[in-house]
């Protein structure tokens, strides 16, 4: 057993009766670590219920457990059922920056919306995976009684992508602190988070640390910037609301407080002006694309290219 990395006692086991199976070493390696971090005076395990299951979770997160086979064998041991539908999901106090003595009130309110879930205080949030009946998750991101709870609560959730491998656990955990980081950043000032709307600005951020974002965006959309701020148009805000409502050009002309036959006006007129060809899917993704850099640029305060 260790303390703080100094080795300061070791554990011995005999047989009785019977042969040590794999389990009884797990046994005995989570009696050592459990000792190891009471004499630590770590409140890990004080902050958390159900210690196996938070012991299991703690070793995906940090790394140390990456092995199906023994994650299959724990997970046996453990009468753990999940459905294929897996998402982590992180709670952050956005008050006091750390949860103190609201950790147990916060997951026990939580479980009790989402009873399938189990969770841990790790680096100073509460991490939950989440077991899903689908692969949407609807029922956190826009259901009124988690919204409501975040925001009385001070609480900021932050939600990864869909996956089914508890393998993958550590690396869906860091889509969840990529979510919040970014979306702080673009002040979006949300009590939920999902990765999903921020994949275009992760690509954008990864490609900024090497890069200038500017190389990778689409040349028409550093032209209507440059137009609308000779010509006091708004062409940029109509192209961006016509792309992301393709299909429902009311509600595009609604966010632009606009009428529709303006807002087809102005897109044909965009049309002309750059002969770009609006049907193209590809210049669709392009063009979005640039539009998400652009708001990383713009946070950061990076010149744009005239």
């Amino acid at each position: 057993m260790y303390v703080h990395g100094i080795e300061f006692a070791q554990v011995s086991v005999m047989e009785l009766d019977r042969k040590f199976t794999d389990i009884d070493f797990e046994l005995v390696q989570f009696l050592c670590e459990l000792v190891s971090v009471e004499l630590q005076k770590n409140d890990f395990y004080n902050c958390n219920q159900g210690m196996m299951h938070s012991f299991l979770l703690s070793e995906l997160l940090t790394g140390e457990l990456n092995d199906a086979n023994v994650i299959a064998m724990r997970l046996a041991h453990l009468e753990w059922t999940r459905t294929p539908y897996l998402r982590v999901m992180t709670l952050t106090d956005l008050k006091n920056g750390f949860f103190d003595g609201k950790v147990q009130l916060v997951a026990q309110h939580m479980i009790q919306l989402l009873p399938d879930s189990r969770w841990i205080v790790y680096q100073g949030r509460i991490v939950f995976l989440i077991s899903l009946v689908d692969s949407s998750c609807k029922i956190i991101a826009e259901e009124k009684r988690f919204l409501e709870f975040f925001q009385v609560n001070v609480l900021t959730a932050s939600l990864s992508n869909c996956f089914s491998h508890l393998t993958f656990l550590r690396k869906y955990y860091k889509q969840c602190l990529t979510t919040v980081e970014i979306g702080f950043q673009l002040n979006s000032n949300k009590p939920v988070y999902m990765y999903e709307d921020y994949l275009f600005e992760h690509i954008g951020k990864i490609i900024s640390e090497q890069n200038d974002l500017a190389d990778f965006c689409h040349p028409v959309i550093q032209k209507l910037i440059a137009y609308d701020n000779g010509h006091k148009t708004s062409l940029l805000p109509t192209l961006e609301a016509y792309l992301q409502y393709v299909d429902t050009p009311n509600l595009a002309a609604k966010t632009l407080f606009i009428h529709r036959n303006t807002l087809f006006y102005r897109i044909n007129r965009i049309r002309e002006l750059f002969e770009i060809d609006l049907s193209d899917g590809d210049i669709h993704l392009k063009l979005q694309m640039t539009l998400h850099f652009l708001k990383l640029k713009t946070q950061r305060g990076d010149p744009q290219d005239q």
